[in-house]
């Protein structure tokens, strides 16, 4: 087992796609507990979209946390108390208007108006985009 993990983490590295390692892999009550409350988020946020637009299932929101955001914080680099919400506020709710951050900081997120370049420094901005970016790239092959 060991070294079919390192093999993986050498080609992963060789290939321009480092990796970096979950501590517990298999968390379907966190990503139930986090589509749960992101559905909860877009209860608010349904009118100005037509109706619930919330298509994520459970699997989707553990690929978001675990795969496009490595189990941690856009915001802070926090690995607790994790939540989802959109990152755009004008785009719906999809997997690549998805960010992950404290429940804290998605609270207050929640609340900004106005585009998160107003909000966030550029390093944060750049570092949202290229994940997202990434997600959109991986999508494609999903």
């Amino acid at each position: 087992m060991f070294g079919i993990a390192m093999g993986t983490r050498v080609l992963t590295e060789l290939a321009g796609f480092p990796t970096e390692p979950m501590a517990i892999k298999s968390r379907h009550a966190l990503y139930a507990r986090v589509q749960r409350e992101l559905g909860n988020r877009e209860k608010d946020r349904t009118a100005e979209f037509g109706g619930p637009q919330l298509r994520m299932s459970t699997d989707d929101t553990g690929y978001m946390l675990d795969e496009i955001w490595r189990g941690k914080s856009a915001v802070s680099g926090v690995t607790d108390k994790l939540a989802l919400t959109r990152w755009r506020r004008d785009l719906p709710m999809t997997t690549s208007n998805c960010v992950c951050m404290t429940k804290s900081e998605a609270d207050k997120h929640d609340k900004i108006s106005g585009a998160p370049e107003d909000h966030y420094s550029p390093e944060i901005v750049e570092f949202v985009e290229q994940r997202l970016n990434e997600e959109k790239h991986i999508s494609k092959m999903r």
